[in-house]
């Protein structure tokens, strides 16, 4: 029985896809299966697939035509064995040898559904900085829907499916696919599953470099990708709000998930104000944010103010008006500063 499955999707990311699957075959803990989905990278990415294939039979190497993360993920579930999932991106790297061992050991121990690992974010400037570091949060006390909304109270929450180790059944056997054609599909995926967990836990030792890149798919600073996350976030929005409507939860979950979901759609009006110039782009997110506005209506049943007064303005002179509003501001706000 293979213990871990690795799902590594592989898009022109030839710089650092030496040192991402270099990183999971020299790992002390070694029952594990390597799946590099190859999704029509336009580089060397997928030949240096087949090379490492060619040289450790763990590797599978699976070939397709470019559909994005989330789709690469997928075909790597279904082409799973092992009783575990992890994922990594191509530009990442596990931080020393023992990881596996660690993670499969605690997981082992608490009889988890997930482990979240600690993760060491490297930025642009070489900085680096620990994503869980000083987590005063009792993991065991708590169910991982609770977990969340804790990590998210605490500005701690860290919405990405890498450096967590899974039970495999748990997302197949509730069907958990990741929502193909998302560039934010993380966001979307993460509650749901920590919401069929029935119990995770945490280890302190770090597990995951996350390496900030330019030219990572969340990080691309063209209009278009600028406009896609932000359309993204505004359906992240409305399925979970849609999923969470129905389920058993503490009225502290349910308003984290609230204020969750609104900071998405608000942060879709601040792209809409702020970070586009491209009017097409932006007559297109502020039609979208209009047709999803009912969302706004969940800021009653949370505690924020500022999310209230939000949606009480959204109602009196409408998103256009808000966001000439916030333009007009933030021109002032310039005037100001250089006078």
């Amino acid at each position: 029985m293979i213990e871990i499955s690795i799902v590594v999707p592989v898009y022109n990311k030839e710089k650092y896809i030496y040192e991402c699957i270099d990183s999971i075959l020299s790992q002390t803990f070694n029952n594990f299966e390597l799946i590099l989905i190859d999704d029509g990278s336009p580089d060397n990415c997928g030949q240096i697939c087949d090379e490492y294939s060619k040289k450790d039979d763990r590797i599978i190497v699976i070939h397709q035509q470019n559909k994005g993360h989330s789709c690469a993920r997928n075909t790597g579930i279904h082409a799973s064995k092992g009783k575990h999932l992890m994922f990594v991106d191509a530009d990442d790297y596990l931080y020393d040898l023992d990881v596996l061992r660690v993670m499969v050991d605690d997981m082992m121990k608490n009889d988890s559904d997930i482990v979240i690992g600690e993760i060491l974010s490297i930025g642009l400037d070489g900085e680096k900085t620990l994503t869980y570091s000083n987590v005063d949060i009792d993991f065991k006390q708590y169910n991982p829907i609770t977990v969340l909304c804790l990590l998210m109270k605490h500005k701690k929450y860290f919405a990405v499916m890498c450096t967590n180790l899974y039970k495999r059944d748990l997302i197949v056997g509730n069907n958990l696919f990741f929502k193909e054609g998302l560039i934010c599909d993380d966001e979307e995926w993460t509650p749901k599953v920590f919401y069929f967990a029935e119990k995770v836990s945490f280890v302190s030792h770090p597990c995951y470099v996350r390496r900030i890149v330019a030219n990572s798919v969340t990080r691309i600073s063209n209009e278009r990708s600028i406009y896609k996350k932000a359309y993204d976030r505004v359906i992240v929005s409305n399925e979970l709000l849609r999923f969470f409507s129905d389920k058993p939860l503490y009225a502290s979950v349910r308003e984290s998930i609230y204020a969750y979901c609104i900071g998405f759609y608000c942060s879709a009006v601040y792209t809409a104000t702020f970070s586009l110039s491209n009017m097409e782009f932006v007559n297109s997110l502020i039609k979208h944010l209009k047709n999803n506005q009912e969302i706004l209506k969940y800021s009653l049943k949370t505690k924020l103010l500022k999310y209230k007064i939000f949606y009480l303005l959204c109602l009196v002179i409408g998103i256009n008006n808000i966001i000439k509003l916030y333009k007009f501001t933030s021109r002032s706000k310039i005037k100001n500063a250089i006078r």
